[in-house]
């Protein structure tokens, strides 16, 4: 029963990587700079641009460390058996994994204020 639960939330971690496929992560690439990877350079925004663009690649990469570290927590909650240690380890590992999401939207407001003031 224990490897089925393992297997199971091993699988879940690939489940942020398939909604970040299915979404409109990546900037929208801009028609004067050439295909591929040059797309997505930042030569030719603005320092508005720059900071939207970078406030969006580490929102992301914040929320996916936070799935990632519930994921772990769960795992720990689950094959804890009981051991009261082990729990209160698990269930600090959700609670800050909260606190790091709500953090991360609180960051994306900040950045969402700071350019409209800018702007």
């Amino acid at each position: 029963m224990k490897k089925i639960i393992s297997l199971a939330l091993l699988s879940l971690l690939f489940v942020p990587f398939m909604v970040l496929g299915q979404s409109d992560f990546m900037p929208a690439a801009n028609e004067k700079v050439a295909e591929g990877l040059d797309a997505y350079n930042f030569s030719d925004q603005s320092l508005v641009g720059v900071v939207n663009t970078i406030g969006t690649y580490v929102i992301g990469l914040l929320v996916i460390v936070a799935v990632f570290y519930v994921l772990w927590a769960a795992y720990t909650f689950i094959t804890a058996a009981g051991e009261a240690e082990k729990i209160a380890l698990a269930r600090n590992r959700i609670m800050y994994a909260g606190i790091g999401v709500i953090v991360a939207l609180l960051a994306r407001g900040i950045i969402a204020l700071v350019l409209q003031v800018a702007q």
